[in-house]
């Protein structure tokens, strides 16, 4: 919470704008607009990625550029929604090679090279085939990155272990993949 970051003259505002939430300073006095940005900035920390309308596909595709990265992209849980947001950055092509949406467990095996073995193991929705979605994007286009995604966006689908909400993401790149999972509330176009 950063509701008692406000001094004075300087009031913080939230917004939800898809896919990303957005923290607004309001002020007429700079040096107290300063003061609360430096607060607010060391409380968010690594949460920031960007400032005024920089979208988290925008920065991405700018570091990708200057460093000249190259991307793919694995779908499940999103369904294309990643390589939507990717490409409506202006000349995403100079880095965004291409996506496969591997919503079944056929095309993970197919075109990404999940093995069945992982896939019987770990199941579909995991980090580890999370992790191996990025590598075979990543193989399969021949670039510096792969990111993938898979979960279970509900509202059916989910059980104990893997409940509605479930999201894993992983990157692949040159040392290595790593992967996350989290558990998000919400509908089904909220997860």
């Amino acid at each position: 919470a950063l509701g008692d970051v406000a001094q004075g003259e300087v009031s913080v505002h939230y917004q939800t704008r898809f896919p990303e939430n957005l923290v607004k300073l309001v002020s007429r006095d700079g040096a107290a607009l300063a003061s609360v940005e430096a607060e607010v900035r060391a409380r968010l920390g690594s949460s920031i990625y960007g400032a005024d309308d920089e979208s988290l596909a925008a920065v991405v595709g700018a570091a990708l550029r200057a460093k000249g990265a190259t991307l793919a992209l694995a779908e499940s849980l999103t369904g294309g929604l990643v390589g939507h947001l990717v490409t409506e950055v202006p000349a995403s092509s100079a880095y965004l090679r291409g996506a496969i949406v591997a919503y079944a467990d056929d095309a993970k095996r197919a075109l990404l090279g999940v093995p069945q073995e992982l896939l019987d193991r770990h199941g579909a929705v995991s980090e580890e085939t999370a992790r191996a979605m990025a590598e075979g994007a990543r193989r399969a286009f021949g670039t510096t990155f792969g990111v993938a995604t898979t979960g279970i966006a509900g509202p059916g689908g989910g059980s104990a272990e893997k409940q509605v909400g479930t999201f894993n993401v992983a990157v692949a790149g040159p040392e290595g993949a790593i992967a996350r999972h989290r558990v998000y509330p919400g509908d089904r176009e909220r997860i």
